[in-house]
C-alpha cells in the first residue's frame, strides 16, 4: 500500500499539488490550526488535528499574524518572514494544541512494509522530530522523505541541519526540498 503522511498540510494544496503527481492509497494530513481544518472537508484525507512532536502533549502553538498563518509553530523562538525581513510575528497568546509523538504514530498506523512517502513543513520542529526518527530507526520506514527545513527563520541551526542531513543520508534516506 503506497501511503502519504503530510506533516504540515495547512489549506490542503500541498498535498493536492503532490497528488497530482502520484497515486497513494491512504493520506494522512497533521495540521494543529483549526483556521485550515473546513479546507478538508470535501478531501478523503485523513485528518489529524495534531501537531507532528517528540512526544504525547499539549504544547502552546505560536499563530503567526500574517494572514495566512503560515509561519505558526510550537516553537516560539522562530521567526517569520514579513515583507523580506525576518521578525518575530506572533499573536499574543498562542493556542494549546495537541501533540503526538510522530515515531509512535507510524509506528501505530503505518505498516512497514508499506511504501512512505513523508512531507514535513512543520515551521521548525523537523529538526527535533527527525532526530528522534533518527534514534528510534523509524526514519527506515521512510522510503521517500520532503522536508522544508527552516534555516532562515530559526537562527543557529546550520551546523545542526548539515549535521541532521548527514545523519539522513547514512540512514539511507535522502531527504529532498519541499517548496
Amino acid at each position: 500500500m503506497n501511503v502519504f503522511v503530510d506533516g504540515g498540510g495547512n489549506r490542503c494544496a500541498s498535498v493536492d499539488r503532490y497528488l497530482k503527481l502520484a497515486s497513494f492509497d491512504k493520506v494522512y494530513v497533521f495540521e494543529p490550526n483549526p483556521t485550515f481544518y473546513k479546507s478538508y472537508d470535501d478531501s478523503d484525507f485523513e485528518l489529524i488535528k495534531k501537531a507532528i512532536w517528540t512526544e504525547n502533549c499539549t504544547m502552546p502553538f505560536h499563530v503567526s499574524k500574517d494572514q495566512n498563518q503560515v509561519a505558526s509553530s510550537l516553537l516560539e523562538e522562530k521567526l517569520c518572514k514579513v515583507d523580506s525581513e525576518v521578525v518575530p510575528f506572533w499573536y499574543d497568546e498562542p493556542l494549546q494544541v495537541e501533540c503526538v509523538d510522530f515515531s509512535e504514530w507510524l509506528i501505530k498506523n503505518v505498516m512497514t512494509h508499506n511504501s512512505l512517502t513523508l512531507k514535513l513543513d512543520i515551521e521548525g520542529a523537523e529538526y527535533d522530530v527527525l532526530w528522534k526518527m533518527i534514534k528510534d530507526e523509524t526514519i527506515l520506514m521512510v522510503d521517500k522523505l520532503y522536508v522544508e527545513f527552516h534555516l532562515a527563520t530559526l537562527p543557529g541551526k546550520k551546523e545542526t541541519q548539515e549535521e541532521l542531513i548527514e545523519a539522513l543520508m547514512s540512514c539511507g534516506v535522502e531527504p529532498f526540498d519541499w517548496d
